[in-house]
């Protein structure tokens, strides 16, 4: 069995240069021409099923694919899938305006430095041992699934 992991592509989050993770928002048309680009090269591959997560990029970024590709698995969406939530509260919240908003949690020794590999996420985050937990559920369950 072959894997072959494949991020969203660009999102408005991107644009507008917020926080991403648990923020659902869709792609830019620019994120839709990049996935059809991406998609274009799959074909001969032998992708027989399509996983995403629940997020709206996500699937999106699925849709094309599965439309070019058609995989006879089809598309199938695994909530375990969803993005490290290491911005808790910051989530969708524009990147200048999230440090007026939470300047003063970002001062504190408890939230900064963040991140998967300083094992901690900002107010509100996922725990690094949830998410991994979580990632591992994900990829036991796709493997699973094959052959």
């Amino acid at each position: 069995m072959k894997i072959y992991m494949i991020r969203h592509c660009e999102s408005l989050d991107d644009v507008l240069d917020c926080y991403g993770g648990c923020a659902d928002f869709e792609l830019t048309e620019k994120g839709v021409n990049t996935a059809r680009a991406a998609a274009d090269k799959l074909p001969g591959l032998g992708i027989e099923k399509i996983f995403a997560s629940p997020y709206r990029r996500a699937k999106h970024t699925a849709r094309i694919f599965a439309d070019i590709i058609a995989p006879k698995g089809g598309t199938e969406i695994i909530n375990d899938l969803r993005e490290y939530i290491q911005y808790g509260a910051m989530c969708g919240v524009n990147k200048t305006l999230a440090k007026e908003i939470y300047g003063l949690l970002l001062e504190m020794d408890e939230y900064n430095p963040y991140g998967y590999y300083k094992g901690k996420s900002f107010y509100g985050g996922e725990p690094v041992g949830e998410l991994d937990a979580r990632a591992k559920r994900a990829l036991d369950y796709i493997v699973n699934q094959g052959p």
